[in-house]
């Protein structure tokens, strides 16, 4: 092998472990020590629209904010959907009117930091099933659907970075991980 292609595959090469992911992880894949207790949390029902009205807490890092903590189910539109860099499922929700909007994400359950968490990556699993055959198979970028679907989603709020992608809510909100989804009638 040619010196300059090995240089290149060394240099792109991303380690198993992050999933290709880094800003807060731990947290958005719920692994982190206080994340992973919570999944057998009773959800609350919710509104995209009381979710993007959530005041955003002025500092984020090395911590479970309150809001958090909240497992959550809605019902809502998917509107956009594609795969991320980092392997997640991205898909972009919204109301009926299609006046307020957030993402929701579902990980790679082959990710490497999930190995010691099967009732995690188990949902992630069906999540990303559920996607593939009832909605579309994601592609590598985010794209409108030809036809809106109607879901019930049920995961754990997290702040991601302000503007993340199609379709963000003004307060970075997102539902991520998406533990849970299925169509409605």
């Amino acid at each position: 092998m040619p010196i300059l292609a090995f240089i290149f595959l060394f240099l792109s090469f991303k380690p198993p472990e992050d999933c290709g992911g880094s800003y807060r992880w731990d947290y958005k894949i719920l692994i982190d020590p206080t994340g992973w207790p919570l999944i057998n949390k009773q959800p609350k029902l919710k509104t995209i629209h009381s979710l993007i009205n959530i005041s955003r807490p002025t500092v984020l890092g090395k911590q479970r904010t309150p809001y958090e903590t909240w497992k959550v189910t809605i019902t809502a539109w998917v509107v956009m959907l594609g795969k991320e860099g980092d392997s997640d499922y991205h898909l972009v929700l919204t109301n009926q009117s299609r006046t307020d909007s957030l993402i929701a994400e579902i990980p790679d359950p082959s990710c490497d930091k999930l190995k010691h968490f099967p009732a995690l990556k188990d949902k992630y699993q069906i999540a990303r099933d559920f996607v593939v055959n009832e909605i579309d198979d994601p592609h590598s970028s985010v794209d409108e659907l030809p036809n809106p679907v109607k879901v019930k989603v049920t995961g754990f709020l997290f702040f991601d970075k302000m503007a993340h992608g199609k379709g963000h809510a003004k307060n970075g909100i997102e539902i991520h991980p998406i533990t849970k989804i299925v169509k409605v009638n």
